[in-house]
């Protein structure tokens, strides 16, 4: 049953797309094809095994009564579909209290991902707005601007990441986080000024009034730089410093190598212009943090 199925890949959909083995689009489509089978046949609901709290969360509160009295529809089972994808596309992990959770649904629904792109997008923003859903838009890949998203990379501070298709190269698509679009911005501003060998070059930048930008994909990871040239690492980092910017955040995670082995120096969501401010033992501070780091 498709909830049973839903619910047995918990472990796995937490994790969202970092999950090993969990591709969006054959997931995606075997979605579609119990929700076709859903229509021809009666709908049973069976607790077994299952946690009964999570389960009814995923249904809208004013359905979770039907649900329990076994009279949950098609429109039902929709929904609880569309709340489970979205947790797998946003890597968002609702709280086991209900007011929070119904918080976030409504969160959704300004989200970017629901607002821009086609397949899932389109298909949760219809189910949450009460929109007649074809369930043949799974299977579509998401794309938001033009850039297919592939899979989940990780949640900052400011910004979304995920691993992108942009001209068939692998790319990194970032968005802004709710109440993190100043900052976002503020780190694009930095990206699209500094130009540097061993900064992340930029393909495409918008800071309007939906945000994002699309750049290169380097490999990272504790330990990685230690895989290549780290001299590049400390130039992009005198780069910065000559011109009264501190990083402000050097760690394994920001520190990057493209496929030829050549470091890229990550992330600019914490860096401050200081000026006449600038003071030699911050940048100095820095510097010994990164040789700690690759020592």
């Amino acid at each position: 049953m498709l909830l049973r199925q839903l619910n047995d890949l918990l472990p796995a959909l937490c994790r969202g797309f970092e999950s090993q083995k969990t591709e969006f689009e054959p997931y995606a489509a075997q979605i579609a094809g119990e929700l076709e089978w859903l229509r021809i046949h009666p709908v049973q609901i069976e607790l077994s095994g299952l946690c009964p709290l999570d389960f009814f969360l995923l249904f809208r509160p004013d359905r979770r009564t039907a649900v329990l009295s076994g009279n949950a529809d098609i429109s039902d089972w929709q929904w609880a579909v569309a709340v489970r994808l979205t947790e797998l596309l946003t890597n968002i992990h609702p709280d086991l209290k209900a007011d929070m959770f119904d918080t976030l649904l409504r969160d959704w629904e300004r989200s970017i991902l629901l607002r821009e792109g086609s397949g899932l997008p389109e298909f949760v923003r219809n189910v949450f707005c009460g929109k007649p859903v074809d369930e043949r838009l799974l299977t579509e890949p998401v794309v938001i601007h033009g850039v297919k998203l592939r899979r989940f990379i990780a949640k900052g501070s400011t910004s979304q990441v995920y691993l992108a298709d942009f001209h068939g190269s692998d790319s990194v698509f970032k968005i802004p986080v709710g109440g993190g679009e100043s900052r976002f911005r503020k780190e694009l501003e930095w990206l699209r000024c500094m130009k540097h060998p061993n900064l992340p070059e930029v393909f495409v930048c918008d800071t309007g009034d939906t945000p994002y930008c699309v750049m290169e994909w380097c490999h990272t990871g504790k330990g990685i730089g230690k895989r290549g040239k780290t001299s590049g690492f400390f130039k992009a980092l005198d780069y910065l410093h000559q011109r009264f910017v501190l990083h402000g955040d050097i760690r394994w995670s920001n520190l990057g190598l493209r496929n030829d082995g050549s470091p890229v120096l990550l992330d600019f969501s914490h860096s401050k212009c200081v000026g006449d401010r600038f003071s030699a033992g911050e940048a100095d501070a820095e510097t010994q943090k990164l040789k700690c780091l690759l020592a």
